[in-house]
């Protein structure tokens, strides 16, 4: 089978990362996989990874009138014409689409290409059943057709309310994708009664290779990333920190809220990019910037130093960080929202604190801390859900069974 995914980016969030592996699972099962990516980054220009066609000097200034306007993508021009004139479009058997809101694609293309080859769409947040955000939060407009926005600030920001224009263009564009993907079942319950409504949803946990992502000795992993040997490890991580969804500001009021005795033997090591590391200034532990990590082994070696994984949040759909901790034996403390507790099983395979909690999150890093066996036990648990629901090949696998639908 002849796979064609579509992407803004190769690096540098949970979806490009989740299409890559896709990508590599595909070649290894023997099928043919290429990228048609947004952004030029190393590894563009290959054989089997090619850069979408820039947009041109008119069509940016497009865009930038629909961003104007408060629609944003639905402005810009061209998006037919560059994707089907690829050499890509013609070779693919199927075409699988990944991240949309990247400022180079006009979604209302969709309902076109849907027509003339299988779409198979995943969803890695709420954009594609919303009038503009990337998550709701508490606005449950969505589910009626949007319109007042009352968030107009969250990604992708829009200067003027026209959303409930925007969420009637998508149900337009988007009914003749065959087949989508979520995640989480959180995010599927919310498009099975969406716009994107009836169409089939799925809900796959994203692949990982587990011979890659696994635990690795703890004190070699400490040494490797300079890490005190004798201290507890607390790793935050965030592919930016500046992110307003991952709620950074929380780190401080759960470190400083720690009980005394188990603060004094804690480090908190911090990756990610942005520049966000004053956030983590006066916070009672010492801090260790990391800085932003690409390469797998080292993020592997940060994951098997650390005792836990801190992640608070405000909004999430299934993070990749939280699964490849979780495949290296380290549990995490998080926050019940998003799909994040279908994979963090409160006193099990890690530590649940309702949004905000700063202080109940630090009373349950207090217990996990103090008691070996707890942590040990937590962390077994974390590799075997890992091993259970987290392995590449079955992912590819129900992947390419859903592609099979999607040809019919």
């Amino acid at each position: 089978m002849k796979i064609l995914h579509l992407c803004d980016k190769l690096t540098g969030g949970g979806d490009a990362v989740a299409m890559c592996r896709l990508h590599a699972g595909l070649l290894r099962a023997g099928h043919e996989s290429r990228i048609l990516v947004a952004r030029n980054e190393p590894g563009v220009g290959t054989a089997e990874i090619a850069l979408y066609p820039p947009r041109t000097l008119m069509q940016k200034v497009h865009y930038f009138v629909g961003i104007l306007r408060g629609i944003n993508y639905a402005a810009i021009p061209g998006t037919l014409e560059a994707v089907t004139g690829h050499p890509f479009w013609n070779w693919a058997d199927v075409v699988h689409i990944n991240t949309l809101h990247g400022g180079y694609f006009n979604y209302r293309a969709l309902h076109e290409l849907g027509l003339l080859k299988p779409l198979v769409w995943t969803l890695h947040d709420m954009w594609a059943i919303t009038g503009h955000c990337s998550h709701s939060l508490d606005c449950p407009l969505w589910e009626k057709g949007c319109g007042k926005c009352p968030h107009p600030e969250i990604y992708p920001a829009i200067r003027r309310d026209a959303t409930m224009q925007e969420w009637k263009w998508k149900q337009e564009a988007f009914n003749t994708v065959r087949q989508f993907i979520c995640p989480s079942e959180w995010l599927a319950e919310k498009a099975r009664r969406s716009l994107l409504s009836p169409a089939p949803v799925h809900q796959l946990f994203i692949g990982l290779d587990l011979e890659t992502y696994c635990p690795r000795d703890k004190s070699e992993s400490k040494a490797l990333c300079g890490l005190p040997a004798d201290l507890h490890v607390l790793l935050y991580a965030s592919q930016s920190l500046n992110n307003p969804f991952k709620d950074a500001a929380m780190m401080p009021e759960i470190l400083n809220a720690l009980d005394a005795e188990i603060k004094s033997r804690c480090v908190l090591a911090v990756m990610g990019g942005g520049g966000g590391i004053k956030t983590f200034e006066g916070c009672g532990v010492p801090v260790m910037d990391m800085g932003y990590v690409s390469d797998e082994q080292r993020k592997i070696a940060l994951y098997s130093a650390a005792d836990m994984l801190v992640y608070p949040t405000r909004a999430d759909n299934l993070p990749l960080i939280i699964q490849e901790a979780m495949a290296c034996g380290c549990p995490a403390a998080s926050v019940a929202v998003g799909g994040i507790p279908e994979m963090v099983h409160h006193d099990e395979t890690g530590i649940l604190v309702q949004p905000g909690d700063a202080r109940g999150m630090a009373g349950q890093l207090g217990r996990v801390l103090g008691s070996l066996d707890v942590h040990e036990r937590m962390s077994k648990a974390c590799r075997e859900f890992a091993e259970k629901h987290f392995a590449l090949q079955p992912y590819v696998e129900a992947v390419v069974k859903i592609y099979r639908a999607a040809l019919k």
